[in-house]
């Protein structure tokens, strides 16, 4: 599903000095694969969901997904690829302010010409899990940080993405809410088995994971993963 072929990316900071992310990055993501990626701060991990999604640019190598070659098509054809394919859950929410909860998390049925009944109920049916139907017709302003955490996840994953990406997931949310987002997660393993990737510095998570992946010296290491696996019951939440 995603493979990382010898990928290179560098920033340049002050003065024109490189700051050096991947220096020949190979990594392969299986289809359906609910993997999470550990990581020192500054190691690369967002900036790795950022080239998955097409955000970022890749400066050398390949990476292939689904046998689309993100080095080799143009920013258009990777805004329309993010659009369909990618669910992305940002740090920092990137909600639409002057939109409500509502139409924040349908936004991307919209976009991709999916405002139909079986999706709306599908959105409308995580926000009830999630705690936040009653805030529906709230703007997000109005709401706390876990509360717009959980908004994002919901975003994202409305219009059934194929690649669900997810920076920190639950950094702002306490431990009962993080459990409720990550069981929503598992939960559409069943709905339609999205290829999930968690950047994350919470090593609890580890346990949800089918790969569990470091981050160290500019590559990936493969660590022992978690005891939660496709096909097993990791839920009792129902949409």
């Amino acid at each position: 599903m995603i493979i990382s072929k010898n990928l290179c990316k560098s920033f340049y900071e002050a003065e024109n000095k490189e700051h050096v992310i991947f220096r020949g990055l190979d990594v392969e993501i299986a289809k359906h694969e609910f993997v999470i990626i550990f990581g020192a701060s500054g190691s690369g991990k967002s900036t790795f969901l950022n080239l998955v999604s097409g955000i970022d640019d890749i400066d050398s190598g390949d990476l292939i997904i689904s046998d689309i070659n993100l080095t080799k098509i143009s920013d258009e054809e990777k805004t329309l690829f993010r659009r369909k394919n990618v669910g992305f859950i940002f740090q920092n929410f990137n909600l639409i302010p002057t939109l409500t909860v509502e139409e924040n998390i349908l936004l991307p049925l919209e976009l991709n010409g999916m405002y139909e009944k079986e999706y709306i109920d599908f959105a409308l049916g995580m926000l009830k899990t999630v705690g936040l139907i009653n805030k529906r017709n709230s703007f997000p302003e109005k709401l706390s940080g876990g509360e717009q955490q959980r908004v994002a996840l919901v975003r994202a994953l409305a219009h059934k993405p194929a690649i669900v990406l997810a920076d920190e997931p639950t950094g702002n949310l306490d431990a009962e809410t993080a459990d409720v987002v990550m069981n929503l997660l598992q939960t559409l393993r069943e709905e339609y088995s999205p290829t999930t990737i968690i950047v994350s510095h919470n090593r609890e998570l580890a346990k949800y994971a089918d790969k569990v992946l470091c981050l160290k010296n500019k590559n990936f290491i493969v660590e022992e993963s978690g005891d939660t696996k496709e096909g097993q019951d990791a839920s009792n939440i129902s949409l």
